[in-house]
Parts: C-alpha cells; structure tokens; sequence
C-alpha cells in the first residue's frame, strides 16, 4: 500500500512540474525581415505587433516562423505605429489578426490605406485617429463595438462601412472627417454617440435607423452640408446643439420627442420647415436662432414656454401660433423677426419677457386675457405696429415697452384702472387713440401717461379686434367678413383700419379683400 501511494505521489508531482513548466511563457522581440518588430508568446505561439522602422506600403503576415515554431499575429499593440509619418499603406495578410490596440495607428498622416481581415474583433481607442490620407475603410462584421475616436480626424475618408453588428456609434467616432458625403448606418445600431460626426462638412445625407433612441450632443453639429436627415419615432431627446449649424432644410420632430436641448438647430442657415410633434414639453435656449431661411414652424401644445432667443434673428419667419399650454414667452423670444406679421396669443399666456417681440413685421398684437407681465422693450420701436390690446390682467408693464412705436393708431385697453407706468412705455407712441373700459373716460384722462394719448374714447365705440380677418367682430372669419371688407373699402360702413389691414402693408384696398379670400381657403 506505501508503495502506490509513494507512485502516485511521484506522478502528481511530475504533473504538477509539467503545468508549470508549461505555463511559463517565453516572449521575445523579434525582428522581421520587412522591418517589423513583434513579440513573440511561446505559450501559445501567438505574436503582436509592436512596431519597427518601416516605411512605404507595410504588410503584416499572418504569421512567421521563430525556433522552429510558426507564430500567428493575433494583436497589433498599443500606438504600435503611432506618428509613423514614413507608412503610406498597411496590408494584413490572413485571418489570424483578432485585435487593433488603442493608438495603433494613430497619426499616420499618409497611411492611404489599410484593410481588416474577418478576424477582427476589436479596435481600440483612436486607432486610427488623425489618418488623414486614408480614403476607403471597411469594418468587417466580426466588430460588435467601436471605441470613441476611432476615426477622428481622417479628413480624406470618402467611403466608411459599418460593420452590421454595432448597436452604438461611439464619441466622436468620425469628428473631423471632412471628406465623408454619407454612411450607411447599420439596422442594428441604437445610439449616436456625442459628436459622432462633428465637423463633417462634406455629409450630405444620412439615414437613421428606425431602432435609434439616442441622439448625443453635438452629433451632427458643423455639418454644413447635411440637407436631410430623419429623427425616429423613438427617440426621446434632441441633445444640446445636436444640429448646431448644419445644412438641414426640413426636419419633422416626432412625436416620441419630448425635449430640444440649447442651441439644437442654432444657426441653420438652410432651414426653412419645422414640424414638431405634440410631446415636446421644453425646449432648451437658442433653438432656432439665427435660422434665417426658416418660413414655417408649428410648436408643440405639451410647451409651456418659449424660452430666450429661441426665434432670434429667424428674418423670413411670418406667422406663427403660441399654443395655449405656453405661459411665458421669455427674453427675446422672437427678436429681430423682421418679416413676422402674424402671431397668435392664446389664453393661458402669463408672461411675455424682454424684448420679446422687438424688430418685428407685427401690425397687430392682441395680449390675450391672462397676461400680467409685459417686460422691458416688448415691442420696441416696432414701426409697423398699429393695434395693440392690452388685457384687464395685466399688472406690469415694464420701461421702453412700446417706446417708438410710432405707427401705433390703436391701444385697446382693457383695464377697469390706469395701470401706474411710467412715460417711456409709450415714448412717441401716443399719436393714435386708447380705448378704454366703458365710464372710464375721464379716470384715464386724468391719469399719468395714458392722459398723454391723443384721444382717449370708450371701447364700445369702435368693434373691437379679433382674430386676423374676423372684419365684423363677430367671433368668426367666413364670407360675411369679405362682405364687411368690400363695404368698408367702399365706405359704407366703418370698421378699424387694423382689422381690415389684412396683408399688413399700411393701407386697406382690393389686395387686402385677396389676402382674406387666402386665409379663407387655408
């Protein structure tokens, strides 16, 4: 019995010294006869690639023979051939390559090509950032994730295949690449990562997959070339300038939006329609700024506030309706609209801020019932307004509000008591005349500022404004309307000037009888 135990003994021991001996792996750095330099791993007999003095077209073998053993190039390491400004193109022979580390290529200024066997299944952060001569790349379909900054800056990349199997385009995967006209996107990917494709001006078109949720900041910004795009019914978010100065010509928000983040569209010079769906509850600063082209856009009835500078400076802008769920138009809202001749205030308006409504086209403004607070400069100098209605509610109304209006003809005051403000509210705007509440006459003629007015009588003495076209003050715009236009044209009956300005040119006549006649086949 002693002695099979001593046997067993032994031969557990001898096992034991064979594993270890196994598992001790050898590396050494060898150099290829082509200049590379890889090092070698005697336990499985795989290599990496670590470098070499190379220069011109590269190949990578599949493998090499070292002490009598083949060696397969699994991996090329880490910023293996980084600012390796001599390579002009890389050939990797076989399938045994599984690995492309971070760096691996990264600044390789004239690297043109390089090509990715099936085998691949990894590529490491800016792998090949800054390859800016590569032209063609194809990510085979064994690559189920990419790494940030993968293709940064490969300014001369003109045609990018996917791999079918991503579910993310990474962070600023193809910032930078200034020669790419489109990318098809696989089915399968869900996430556009931040800044996946800052500065791509020469992308002209893509198309998102319809199982995309996410959009990230910044992601199409700069393309100053990209005239469509589509935002699937899935997506929750438009991040924070995610079209920031494309070229965009129309965008359809859908309905699964919820929020627009600051300066989503800022400045796009090409954008002339938006449609937005009726789940946008908020929508960050500066939207739409500067969008200058922009002729059409409905807003959604989940909004609540239009918030600073979101129409700045958007010059084509004519009409527009504030839904009833807005409360607050903030700072600047519609600043320097200049071509805004119609905008529609529905109850449930509370607040209209600074400068909301200067440098526009506005002939007419009817602050609906609700409103408390006008801000500083509302409608500053706006030399086409004509009409303005001020509700009963309204309990401020800030310096410079109406200062140099001063086509002003009509202020429908709906107040019951001279609301106390001081003169430059209505600076050079007082040459028309204030209705007031009836028997209240002489309250206002007694009272600061609104004494000032050049004639002040009751509100019952003229129709009051309505909705644009209602000429006869009846609640609805239809055929009686063009009647009462053609007769006030005629001068049979006398209706306010602002009612019957229909296209706001200063002047009521035969095109205006047009204009309602428009508006009545809308």
């Amino acid at each position: 019995m002693k002695k099979i135990y001593f046997l067993l003994v032994v031969v557990s021991c001898t096992m034991c010294a064979w594993a270890q001996q196994k598992s001790v792996s050898v590396k050494d750095i060898v150099t290829l006869p082509n200049g590379l330099e890889v090092m070698t791993n005697s336990y499985d007999y795989t290599a990496s690639v670590s470098g070499g003095s190379v220069s011109g077209d590269v190949v990578i073998p599949a493998s090499f023979n070292y002490k009598e053993h083949d060696y397969r190039i699994t991996e090329i390491d880490i910023s293996a051939f980084r600012s390796a400004t001599a390579i002009t193109s890389v050939t990797i022979e076989g399938n045994n390559l599984l690995k492309i580390c971070d760096n691996a290529f990264d600044g390789c200024p004239k690297m043109t090509s390089i090509n990715l066997p099936a085998s691949v299944t990894s590529l490491g952060t800016r792998a090949f950032y800054g390859c800016s001569s590569l032209t063609t790349l194809v990510i085979p379909n064994s690559v189920a994730v990419l790494p940030s900054m993968v293709f940064y800056g490969c300014s001369k990349l003109t045609s990018l295949t996917l791999s079918s199997n991503l579910k993310e385009l990474p962070e600023s995967m193809c910032y930078g690449c200034t020669s790419l006209p489109t990318v098809e996107i696989p089915s399968t990917v869900t996430t556009i990562g931040q800044n996946a494709f800052t500065n791509c001006s020469a992308l002209t078109s893509i198309t998102l997959p319809a199982g995309v949720n996410k959009i990230g900041m910044y992601a199409f910004s700069n393309t100053t070339n990209l005239k469509s795009v589509n935002i699937p019914n899935g997506v929750t978010t438009i991040d924070v300038q995610t079209f920031y100065k494309s070229g965009i010509e129309q965008i359809t928000i859908p309905a699964s939006v919820t929020s627009i983040g600051k300066q989503a569209f800022y400045t796009c010079p090409a954008l002339t329609s938006v449609s937005m769906g009726n789940s946008v509850k908020t929508m960050g600063l500066q939207v739409f700024q500067g969008c200058a082209a922009l002729t059409s856009v409905n807003l959604s009835t989940a909004l609540t506030e239009v918030p600073e500078n979101t129409f700045n400076g958007c010059k084509a802008l004519t009409a527009i309706e504030v839904p009833a769920s807005v409360t607050t138009i903030a700072k600047q809202a519609f600043y320097n609209c200049t071509a805004l001749a119609s905008i529609k205030l529905n109850k449930g308006l509370i607040t209209v801020g600074e400068n909301a409504l200067r440098g526009t086209a506005l002939a007419a403004v009817d602050f609906p019932e609700g409103v408390t607070s006008l801000g500083k400069a509302v409608c500053y100098g706006d030399k086409s307004l004509k009409n303005l209605t001020l509700p009963s509610t309204v309990t401020e109304i800030a310096t410079d509000a109406f200062y140099n209006c001063t086509a002003l003809a009509e202020v429908h005051n709906r107040m019951q008591s001279p609301l106390a403000i001081v003169a430059r509210v209505f600076y050079k705007a007082q040459t028309g005349t204030l209705y007031v509440p009836k028997g209240k006459v002489d309250v206002y003629k007694a009272a600061e500022v609104w004494k000032d007015f050049s004639s002040i009588v009751e509100e019952s003495d003229t129709p009051q404004p309505g909705k644009k076209g209602d000429v006869n003050g009846d609640g609805e715009v239809n055929v009686s309307d063009v009647t009462a236009l053609i007769n006030k044209i005629l001068g049979t009956v006398d209706y306010s000037e602002a009612v019957c300005d229909i296209d706001g040119n200063g002047q009521v006549n035969v095109s205006d009888v047009t204009a309602l006649i428009n508006i009545l086949l809308l």
